[in-house]
């Protein structure tokens, strides 16, 4: 390009002007790499307790920029993860005149009566409780300053008018998510381009059993049917349900006092409960588990991703010993905990920051949508009980061994048994 060229000495003695001319060129170009440098020191800095999320971002990314650290260090993530189709949803229309209760696997939504405007909502729910779910959903849990977190439950929610137009809640609604108990610094988080600790506190109450809810109807069966967001003209409509959220046998009080507000303000009888068919019982296979906690966050303000965790500030870092491949998007998932991160490419090897003595499955997933397509996985293993993060010290990252290829049709991807079943994992 012009302003490169290197011209030989003869040709310089004979043309001083070039010389000059290379000179004032490299002169310009170290004129704006300065100020270049001074417009990112002049920033305000990450610290500042008060900067706004996209004023972060946007500082990190003009950092990267500048030292050109993402060309090596950042998650290779491609648009084409399209695994969270797998994920089983639950779709269902609320009255917004009167208290819902809106149930999903482990998590309980109450919304208020008013917080919506119009007649009905359709609430559009994911709810992330097992590893195969984060490894679906493609999400990593790491914060903008390198720190993973451990989930306790995570989900994504959405809200719709009768026609379709995207609503956002005006009153908080409160999340309820029943989840083993194993995290005491559990926190909310709330995904925008990244996560970030949301304002509030999250409640716990423990249960020595598993006894999520408790319906004080005659038809307890009713809970967990399953019923079409709008019915055709003339089809039956669910049967409202009583239903008081309990843990041990203990109601929380605060949900009585709601319940008995909105029955005796709206005149229209009890809430509705829906449950996902999908995943009706979060006690399945626990009824001899381990003790049970329900983790209560009254501040959801909004849709999107919002997620019970625990930040986790020590961790370990592994390396795959086998080259990178730039058409795979690498991810490490963890199978005793919640959570997931994205493989990043360091001098030719993909690296990944994973939480210690864990235990861990890398999946690679070619980004091609060929009819055949190319996966490679490893079998879970356990991770190195010491401390190390790729961006400070990459040869403390302990080699983590190779992963098993196969190339497979596509349509394997679209079945979430089938592609579990696959990769070994359930």
């Amino acid at each position: 390009m012009f302003g490169t060229r290197r011209y030989p000495n003869c040709v310089l003695s004979l043309f001083p002007g070039l010389r000059k001319q290379r000179i004032r060129l490299r002169g310009f170009f170290l004129f704006i790499a300065f100020f270049a440098s001074a417009a990112v020191v002049s920033q305000p800095s990450l610290d500042d307790p008060d900067l706004a999320p996209g004023k972060r971002s946007e500082i990190i990314r003009q950092q990267e920029d500048l030292w050109d650290m993402r060309k090596e260090t950042s998650p290779v993530v491609s648009s084409r993860w399209d695994l969270a189709a797998l994920l089983p949803r639950t779709s269902v229309s609320i009255r917004n005149d009167r208290f819902e209760q809106v149930y999903s696997g482990g998590l309980t939504l109450e919304i208020p009566a008013g917080t919506f405007p119009g007649a009905e909502t359709e609430v559009r729910v994911i709810v992330l409780q097992k590893p195969a779910d984060f490894l679906l959903a493609g999400i990593a849990l790491e914060l903008p300053n390198g720190n993973l977190l451990e989930s306790s439950g995570m989900f994504n929610l959405e809200f719709r008018s009768p026609n379709g137009t995207r609503m956002q809640p005006s009153r908080p609604i409160v999340a309820r998510f029943l989840s083993p108990k194993k995290n005491a610094d559990v926190r909310m988080y709330k995904r925008e381009t990244a996560w970030n600790e949301a304002p509030g506190k999250v409640e716990s109450r423990t249960s020595s059993d598993c006894m999520p809810f408790e319906l004080r109807s005659e038809d307890s069966a009713l809970a967990f049917q399953s019923f079409p967001v709008n019915p055709p003209p003339g089809a039956p409509r669910p049967r409202l349900l009583d239903v008081s959220f309990t843990m041990g046998q203990q109601p929380d009080p605060a949900s009585s006092e709601k319940n008995a507000e909105s029955s005796e303000h709206n005149g229209n009888g009890p809430m509705q409960q829906v449950t996902n068919p999908a995943n009706p019982n979060p006690c399945e296979g626990n009824d001899e588990g381990p003790a049970l906690v329900e983790w209560i966050y009254r501040g959801v303000s909004s849709d999107g991703w919002w997620n019970f965790d625990t930040p986790k500030p020590e961790f370990t870092c592994i390396k795959l010993s086998e080259p990178a491949r730039s058409d795979l998007n690498y991810v490490a998932v963890g199978v005793d905990y919640l959570g997931m991160s994205y493989g990043q490419p360091i001098n030719g090897r993909i690296y990944f920051n994973v939480l210690k003595n864990s235990l861990v499955k890398v999946v690679a997933l070619s980004t091609s949508l060929d009819p055949m397509r190319t996966i490679g996985w490893m079998r879970e293993k356990r991770t190195p009980a010491r401390t190390a993060h790729i961006k400070t010290n990459t040869a403390a990252c302990s080699d983590f061994g190779s992963l098993l290829w196969q190339k497979v049709e596509a349509k394997k991807f679209k079945d979430k048994d089938a592609f579990l079943a696959l990769i070994e994992m359930q």
